[in-house]
């Protein structure tokens, strides 16, 4: 439902298992795409700036630090 013309960006933060759906989802969107992400190798996400998330963590709930951080304008 997301609209292929808009001025908008698209940002993902999520597990390395989602990103082909959020490719698929957000395909017809011609807007800027970003997919963080925080995997020793980078996701396969065409059409997409990647854009590692350095987290010493390195646990399950890493995207709600990554989230956080990109609202606080740290990344």
């Amino acid at each position: 439902m997301l609209p292929a013309a808009t001025d908008e960006s698209i940002i993902f933060f999520g597990s390395k298992a989602y990103v082909p759906s959020f490719c698929f989802l957000t395909k017809e969107s011609l807007c800027e795409k970003t997919v963080f992400y925080n995997t020793g190798e980078a996701p396969e996400a065409p059409g997409c700036f990647l854009k590692k998330f350095e987290d010493a963590k390195r646990d399950t709930n890493w995207q709600y630090d990554c989230a956080n951080a990109f609202l606080d304008g740290a990344l």
